[in-house]
């Protein structure tokens, strides 16, 4: 089973925005405004390597510059594996068919993570911490596998819509906020802030989610699901509301709580006949309030109906 970072390279999105001219040799990159060591470094040169952001021809990388919710949008559609077969068009007045984002934009709206009852979508203004709370919460479900039972931490969140996508990641470990009280949430969100979210949410997603490819199995397709009376916790994982994603190529398993379960996986082609699955004993663990999911296949198939 593939082991691989969620954002990879076919994810060309900042990179691809003509505003920023890419380094002509992007390997090993040092950039001369990025403090070395730190976890920002790591995190840009993480995503230098898979080819998903670049860098200047000055040698800089400008990490104080803002993303924009365009280049976030194309970014997150694009990791969803967005069907373009189904969309259907909000009306926004500036994201027109002819926009290079539009499907991105808009699959993002049918699913619910942008307002599609809005006018305007504002592509090329700059994107506010707040907003990217939003974004990463609904698009990734954050809300699985984290407790949001504390006190807020931060004395600028004051709405309850801002609050609970805020504490979201900050449970998640994805924002420490901007100083130990405060998250700005109307600060926007720079090259360098975004580099380190998906830092944090690949880490987060990687501990507390299961995913398996048809690849892994030499087909087309993937079926998966629970395997009943193996556990009386078999609530304890359960498929994603966006998963199987696409003609289901994928299938992604979310914790629930701490236990242990069983669950089979297997692959099929046009014909429809399906392999046996394999079956894999799943241990949800909860630790500093998040659950973390350890999974080891066993030596055994199971045929679904």
């Amino acid at each position: 089973m593939k082991k691989t970072k969620l954002f990879t390279a076919a994810l060309v999105s900042i990179v691809a925005t003509a505003s920023f001219t890419p380094l002509i040799d992007a390997e090993a990159t040092t950039f001369k405004d990025v403090k070395p060591g730190t976890e920002q470094a790591e995190a840009i040169q993480s995503l230098v390597d898979r080819q998903i952001v670049s860098g200047y021809k000055d040698g800089t990388f400008k990490p104080n510059d803002p993303v924009t919710r365009s280049q976030v949008a194309k970014i997150i559609a694009s990791f969803l594996k967005y069907d373009k077969k189904n969309l259907w068009d909000v009306g926004y007045n500036d994201v027109t068919k002819s926009n290079p984002n539009y499907e991105y934009i808009t699959y993002l709206a049918n699913i619910g993570v942008f307002d599609s009852d809005a006018k305007n979508f504002n592509p090329n203004k700059p994107l506010t911490r707040a907003q990217l709370a939003k974004i990463f919460t609904q698009a990734f479900e954050l809300y699985y596998g984290v407790n949001t039972d504390f006190a807020n931490p931060f004395k600028d969140v004051k709405t309850e819509e801002h609050e609970y996508y805020i504490k979201t990641l900050y449970a998640a470990g994805i924002t420490t906020g901007k100083t130990q009280d405060t998250f700005g949430i109307s600060d926007n969100v720079t090259r360098g802030n975004f580099a380190v979210f998906i830092k944090r949410l690949e880490a987060f997603l990687e501990l507390s989610r299961v995913q398996f490819y048809a690849e892994d199995f030499n087909t087309k397709y993937i079926y998966a699901g629970i395997i009943k009376n193996e556990s009386d916790v078999d609530s304890l994982i359960h498929p994603s509301s966006f998963a199987p994603v696409v003609e289901e190529t994928s299938h992604l398993f979310y914790a629930n709580k701490p236990g242990i379960s069983y669950i089979y996986v297997g692959g099929f082609n046009e014909d429809y006949t399906k392999k046996p699955a394999d079956v894999y004993k799943v241990v949800v663990e909860k630790k500093n309030g998040i659950l973390y999911v350890t999974k080891t296949k066993l030596n055994r198939t199971y045929s679904a109906s």
